[in-house]
């Protein structure tokens, strides 16, 4: 889901810290915000199965 790129500015913090590139998004997040950004896709990603669910029926 991500690679390393060192220091870089986070986009959500906007700190410059080590961070790493999102692969899908191309967004850069500190280790602190990966994990939030990764959930907030995971909760995007279960939004769309429940509607494909919602669909079949």
């Amino acid at each position: 889901m991500a690679t390393p790129t060192g220091k870089a500015r986070c986009i959500i913090c906007e700190k410059e810290k080590s961070a790493v590139r999102c692969e899908g998004c191309s967004q850069m997040f500190c280790y602190n915000h990966l994990p939030i950004h990764h959930q907030e896709l995971s909760k995007q990603l279960d939004e769309i199965e429940q509607n494909r669910d919602l669909l079949r029926q």
